[in-house]
């Protein structure tokens, strides 16, 4: 969990570099595609459900 809090912050300058360079709507349209493809799929998920196949470790 610290990790990904870490590699939240650290990448911070990294994207404002980008979004001082070539603006928001680049990074803006990503967002859109990367939370559309995310959002879709746990969508598909819930629809079709879980294969009854898929292993799962717990």
């Amino acid at each position: 969990m610290v990790g990904l809090i870490i590699g939240v912050y650290a990448s911070g300058p990294i994207w404002g570099r980008i979004v001082d360079r070539r603006g928001p709507r680049i990074l803006l349209a990503c967002g859109f595609m990367f939370l559309f493809g995310g959002y879709s799929g746990i969508r598909h998920l819930y629809d079709e459900g879980v294969p009854d196949d898929a292993a799962f470790q717990v």
